[in-house]
């Protein structure tokens, strides 16, 4: 029972130290997994950095964390009144936020998810490319294993009462050499003894049950280099120990130093086709910075575009509610006239009928103005609840500005296309190698 109380409470004191250690253990795993990604990020945005500065127009400050929606529509200027020119379509923008062309590109640039996915292909190939240089690193490498083994083997040993009669049978033959005649009464007696352990079942074998422990582990540590003409050299520290916790606790221990060379001879051999795959990383990846440039061109292009059809779209609905103003009046003076009797009733159901497709033209302006709206916002990466509405003033001042038309011909155009697009250079670049 004593014993018993003894395992019980040296199992209370480790449980709360075995709960401790795995608690920190996960906590030195998360340690490390965040520590590799901050390391990883570091090298792939300085490569991107690297890139970029041999490509114009690249974002100075490149970043593919997705922007998280923080609400900066929210101290936007704010619609106070109804556009009364925008007839009862006009309504829904009052308490919206009036969003300029400035604006709508920074937040197309924060919150798009093509533009975000962009950036993340460009990610992920810088990535590639420090896998590559990690190759031709020095990579070292540790491991350490511990073993404990415990064995039980039973053996069959004579009883101890065996043991006796053997030893009494001994010393009877010995008296017998000394004395020179037989013993038949100690003989006897040692029969009879005999007899008596057999019948009570004494002479039986016993069981024993022997234990072997022991404790071995193994540590080793090692380093390889992957040369620029194709070669791995690797070296490696091995050290081995055996203890024995049982009988008469031997102990051994050795190490071991491996040094290996590996060079290919025939294929894959040589510096340019051993570092083909670092190169071909380090122009995809050119390419890749390249390629992301040229989309940043574009998509400033198509938001441009976008917001200038909403503003397109809106003055639309503008001038279709002018024309059902004007076709309702007119249709008000020939009701005035044919009840004077100066107008035919023909020719006012005529104008009241025009009236009508005024009206199904404007709600369908309306309708589209709408549709276009919230395919904006969603080319944004905003959702269509958020209420906001362009700013007419930038369709004012492209009309008092004008377009700057450039004075280039044909071949002016070809000649500084060739010059200024990325995609050229990729294009030229991919047929060149």
């Amino acid at each position: 029972m004593t014993e018993r109380c003894s395992v019980c409470s040296r199992l209370r004191v480790w449980a709360p130290v075995g709960l401790v250690a795995s608690v920190a253990f996960l906590c030195m795993l998360g340690c490390s997994t965040t520590r590799l990604k901050e390391k990883a990020d570091r090298e792939t945005y300085k490569i991107v950095e690297e890139k970029g500065a041999q490509v114009p127009g690249m974002e100075p400050e490149f970043s593919a964390e997705p922007a998280a929606l923080s609400g900066e529509w929210e101290s936007l200027p704010k619609v106070q009144t109804a556009d009364d020119t925008l007839g009862p379509a006009g309504e829904f923008k009052v308490g919206a936020g009036i969003l300029s062309l400035e604006q709508a590109l920074r937040l197309a640039f924060m919150y798009n998810r093509t533009y975000q996915n962009r950036k993340e292909a460009l990610y992920l190939q810088a990535l590639e490319l420090t896998l590559q240089r990690h190759a031709y690193a020095p990579i070292f490498g540790a491991s350490n294993t511990i073993e404990y083994t415990r064995s039980t083997k039973e053996s069959s040993r004579p009883s101890k009462f065996s043991e006796s009669i053997t030893t009494t049978n001994d010393l009877i033959r010995a008296i017998e050499q000394v004395s020179g005649r037989p013993a038949d009464l100690l003989r006897q007696y040692a029969q009879v003894v005999e007899d008596a352990g057999a019948l009570v079942r004494v002479d039986e074998p016993r069981t024993v049950v022997s234990e072997n422990r022991s404790v071995s582990g193994e540590a080793s540590v090692s380093v390889q280099k992957l040369l620029a003409g194709g070669g791995r050299l690797a070296v490696q520290i091995t050290s081995n120990f055996l203890k024995f916790l049982t009988g008469a606790e031997d102990f051994t221990s050795g190490s071991t130093l491996g040094v290996s060379f590996t060079q290919p001879l025939l294929r894959g051999a040589g510096r340019t086709v051993a570092r083909e795959a670092l190169t071909q990383a380090e122009r995809d990846t050119l390419y890749a910075v390249r390629d992301l440039v040229r989309f940043r061109q574009e998509f400033v292009v198509d938001i441009t575009r976008s917001f200038y059809q909403v503003l397109q779209a809106e003055d639309t609905v503008r001038n279709a509610w002018q024309s059902v103003l004007s076709f309702r009046r007119a249709a008000e003076r020939q009701r005035a006239l044919a009840e004077e009797g100066r107008k035919t009733p023909a020719e006012s159901g005529r104008l009241e009928q025009a009236a009508l497709q005024a009206e199904s033209r404007y709600a369908e302006a309306a309708r589209r103005y709408r549709e276009l709206l919230d395919a904006f916002k969603v080319s944004l990466g905003l959702p269509t609840t958020v209420h906001l509405v362009l700013d007419t003033n930038e369709l004012t001042k492209l009309r008092r500005e004008g377009l700057l038309h450039p004075n280039f011909t044909m071949e002016d155009a070809e000649t500084v296309a060739l010059v200024a697009r990325v995609d050229a250079y990729n294009a030229r670049d991919r047929s060149e190698r």
